[in-house]
């Protein structure tokens, strides 16, 4: 099956996760696992991409390639063969071992895909493996394509068989003009950007807006250059991204969370939700430095979330994140590739873990007629020991625990202390609804 031949794609250059993303030193690949309820019939999964929103997205459908005179990149198109893209694991090897259970056995795969060598340059940047016996789909695609939220925007847009627009809950999924998904917005999100915006602020609280969000950014330049955390017992060093990994699930109940929620104020399960309403394809987002301090002190559950929560309001109400964005633009078009990927590599070396979540469809999907039980989200392996990803779904959040084995050995341990500091923090919220 062959899709749209042509030259380069013009268009917006990429952005600067874009290329540092092919940098040699980051090979940075998102893994996107879709659990369904009925085993995976393959042709019927073929015909559903080969007539889905994915193939009409011009990125999907390109190779990357690298100006060797100047490292410049830009986008061109090719011939799409889903044969090439597709693999099959049948898991039908006796080893002797006991038999993994199906989580078990998907993060163990999880775990040994990590350390893949990068993708070829040879063909589009994404892959798609079946695990037949676990009933899982893994969607492997190069973070030079898309970001996590253009990602779930996707599966939204191809769960809910529509190619025009599809409404849950208040929110909609928007499409331009040339049928790219776009991500969910709402009203609410709309009303949250213009109360944060500058021109609805008075003039001290501008001013405090501005200093706040200057010595943000110094604080992530110097994190990119110099600054270091001191090390922990979660801390990697230099070239951790190559040891091997485990990977482990924690699973929450996004009850739960809300009745966490109720019992502090203005706390919102799905505030992380992006706020642009027409937020275009692609990379378009940019990481924030988040302090993490341990208390000796024994604190109330709540307590902790609350101090959490009182960090990301002055994260949200500075321009953190977007001045950070644009920085990076004008590094890359200055220096290069080479320069700022060095410096992106910095910010993993010289931080603790990384963390991520992302909010998934509010109800449940379908992909070629069979239902999705599960969404989860994992990476190829990074320069931290310790990384979180989180994604909600109908109901559910599963966390994503990719660790180096040498620096944390037992991440199920890990999984369950953070299973059990939610259900602590629940217990907490009920106590004070029922004082």
């Amino acid at each position: 099956m062959n899709y749209q031949k042509g030259s380069h794609i013009s268009g917006d250059p990429p952005t600067p996760v874009t290329r540092v993303s092919i940098h040699p030193k980051h090979n940075h690949v998102i893994h996107c696992v879709l659990g369904f309820k009925n085993p995976i019939d393959v042709n019927t999964l073929k015909d559903e991409l080969s007539n889905s929103v994915m193939v009409k997205i011009p990125r999907f459908l390109s190779l990357l390639v690298v100006d060797n005179n100047n490292g410049t990149e830009h986008w061109k198109k090719t011939d799409v063969n889903l044969d090439d893209h597709i693999f099959i694991h049948d898991d039908d090897d006796d080893d002797g071992e006991p038999p993994m259970s199906d989580d078990d056995a998907i993060n163990a795969y999880l775990a040994d895909i990590a350390l893949s060598p990068p993708m070829s340059l040879d063909k589009p940047l994404w892959e798609l493996h079946i695990m037949h016996k676990h009933k899982c789909s893994i969607l492997r695609v190069h973070h030079a394509v898309a970001d996590g939220m253009s990602l779930m925007s996707l599966l939204w847009t191809m769960g809910n068989n529509s190619s025009i627009r599809c409404v849950s809950d208040g929110k909609q999924l928007h499409h331009d003009a040339q049928n790219h998904p776009i991500v969910m917005s709402s009203k609410n999100d709309q009303s949250f950007r213009k109360k944060g915006s500058i021109k609805k602020k008075g003039l001290w609280e501008g001013l405090m807006y501005i200093w706040v969000s200057l010595v943000l950014v110094l604080k992530f330049i110097g994190r990119s250059l110099w600054v270091k955390d001191k090390k922990s017992v979660i801390s990697g060093i230099e070239g951790v991204e190559l040891w091997p990994r485990k990977v482990v699930t924690a699973k929450f109940q996004i009850s739960d969370m809300k009745t966490i929620k109720n019992a502090i104020p203005n706390v919102n399960v799905f505030n992380m939700i992006s706020e642009n309403s027409r937020a275009p394809w692609g990379n378009i987002f940019a990481m924030v430095l988040l302090p993490i301090t341990y208390f000796k002190r024994d604190l109330n559950a709540l307590a902790y979330i609350a101090r959490a929560k009182a960090v990301m309001d002055q994260k949200k109400r500075s321009m953190e994140a977007r001045l950070c964005f644009e920085l990076g633009y004008l590094i890359f078009s200055l220096f290069g590739s080479k320069i700022g990927g060095e410096l992106f590599y910095n910010l993993f070396t010289h931080t603790s873990f990384l963390m991520s979540n992302i909010a998934g469809p509010l109800e449940p999907i379908s992909l070629a007629a069979n239902p999705i039980t599960f969404i989860r989200i994992t990476s190829s392996a990074q320069a931290h020991a310790f990384t979180l990803h989180m994604v909600s779904y109908a109901g559910k959040a599963d966390l994503q625990i990719q660790v180096a084995k040498e620096v944390i050995p037992d991440p199920e341990f890990l999984a369950t202390c953070i299973e059990n500091a939610l259900l602590e923090a629940k217990e907490a919220a009920n106590a004070r609804v029922t004082k």
